[in-house]
């Protein structure tokens, strides 16, 4: 059986360091990159929000319909969170760039 790992302060900052660093390695992304990662972080973010509140959608049904698709047999009522959801976040994300 595997253990896991165990973490003390020092190896939680030299985690976050390599990963930083791992990150930046990857920089400048392009701006289809950039949108590529903000759509996949909105569907994500919508998909656990909502799921938090009890909707129904699966993770693949809450890209569907942020891109416009209807599922069957779900209540519109989820529909309807989770392009609110994510109509909201865009919204936000507007408002900070102004």
């Amino acid at each position: 059986m595997k253990q896991a790992k165990q973490w003390d302060k020092n190896n939680i900052f030299a985690e976050i360091d390599f990963l930083k660093r791992k990150i930046a390695s990857f920089r400048p992304l392009t701006k289809g990159e950039i949108q590529r990662l903000r759509d996949e972080f909105t569907v994500e973010y919508t998909f656990d929000s909502n799921a938090i509140e009890g909707n129904t959608l699966t993770l693949r049904e809450t890209a569907m319909v942020l891109e416009g698709v209807t599922i069957d047999k779900k209540p519109l009522k989820d529909h309807l969170e989770a392009i609110g959801h994510r109509d909201a976040f865009n919204y936000i994300l507007e408002m900070i760039q102004k």
